[in-house]
């Protein structure tokens, strides 16, 4: 799957639950899978056109150790 279709699907699930609202934080859980970094890459990409302005932070949990990226 082409990331277009990825950020298609993405955004219609956005819209039809109403999911991001202007100045949002978005926090994805990234375990380093498949299924959260896409998220996170998709997230990303639809930051430069989606009409509400939104942040991205991607939290990683490891024993004894929380990472958080702004992306």
């Amino acid at each position: 799957m082409e990331l277009q279709q990825i950020l298609s699907l993405t955004r219609k699930c956005i819209d039809k639950y109403n999911l991001i609202a202007d100045n949002d934080v978005i926090a994805v859980s990234c375990s380093g899978g498949k299924d959260s970094l896409t998220l996170a890459v998709a997230l990303k990409a639809l930051k430069r056109f989606y009409p509400h302005h939104f942040d991205v932070k991607v939290v990683s949990i490891q024993v004894l150790k929380t990472s958080i990226l702004t992306i």
